[in-house]
């Protein structure tokens, strides 16, 4: 018999990929139990808190001379709105009412 050495085997994947691979896959399974055993929670933000700028209905009837009946219109619109702030549920009540009188 001839002395014939058999080839040799290589490994498939060389051993610092595979050592890689367990550190990326442990780093990964530490990140999801964390993640379920410390949940992030966004932090409460009021609704109104990126609502920074004032309107101001009367900025151009200020710049202007009203007649007397705007100036009557004005004061009811502003009665009006005055009465929907303090007393919603009334309002309501009223407009229903307008509604279904048509």
């Amino acid at each position: 018999m001839t002395d014939v050495m058999p080839p040799e085997i290589k490994p498939v994947l060389p051993v610092h990929w595979i050592v890689l691979a367990a550190v990326v896959l442990l780093a990964l399974l530490a990140l999801v139990v964390l993640r379920r055993r410390y949940p992030i929670r966004p932090e409460e933000v009021p609704v109104a808190a990126g609502l920074d700028v004032v309107v101001d209905d009367d900025y151009e009837l200020k710049s202007q001379e009203l007649s007397p009946e705007e100036l009557e219109r004005l004061g009811m619109r502003k009665a009006i709105q005055k009465m929907a702030e303090e007393k919603p549920e009334e309002v309501a009540l009223l407009m229903k009412t307008w509604l279904t009188e048509d």
